[in-house]
C-alpha cells in the first residue's frame, strides 16, 4: 500500500488532510488520542497496512484493535490515556462479574447436586 498511496490523502479525525508524510513519526513514543486515531484513520482509507503500522510503530496487532474498539465504541476521548485504563478496566470489571455470576451459577447447582444425593441417601431404606 505504501508507495501508491503517498500522494494520497484521507480525512483524519479532525476532517484535516492525512497522507503517509503526516503520519505521526515512526518513532513516536507518545501516543496521544489525536496521533492513535490518525493511525486508525490511515490503515482504514487505505495509505497503509495494518502490518505496516504495526511494523512502522512497533505496536502489536492487538494494541492497534483496541484503539479501532475504543474509537468506534467510545468515541475520540476514550483514546487518552487515562480514560484507555478507565474503559478496559470497565471491561475488565464486566468480565470479572459475568466469571463471577458463572461460579455462583455452578456452585449453586452443585448445592443442588449435593442436596439431592443427600436427601436420596437419607430417605433410602437401609
Amino acid at each position: 500500500m505504501g508507495e501508491d498511496s503517498l500522494g494520497r490523502a484521507v480525512p483524519d479525525p479532525f476532517g484535516e488532510p492525512l497522507t503517509v508524510a503526516t503520519l505521526p513519526p515512526a518513532d513516536t513514543t507518545r501516543w496521544v488520542s489525536r496521533r492513535k486515531a490518525q493511525v486508525v484513520c490511515a490503515i482504514r482509507g487505505g495509505l497503509i497496512s495494518r502490518q505496516e503500522a504495526c511494523d512502522r510503530y512497533g505496536i502489536s496487532d492487538e494494541e492497534l484493535f483496541s484503539w479501532e474498539k475504543l474509537l468506534d465504541d467510545h468515541g475520540l476521548r476514550a483514546l487518552h490515556i487515562t480514560k484507555t485504563q478507565r474503559y478496559r478496566q470497565a471491561a475488565t470489571s464486566e468480565d470479572e462479574a459475568v466469571r463471577l455470576r458463572k461460579l455462583r451459577q455452578a456452585a449453586f447447582q452443585e448445592d443442588q447436586i449435593c442436596s439431592d444425593r443427600f436427601k436420596t441417601l437419607t430417605n433410602s431404606p437401609t
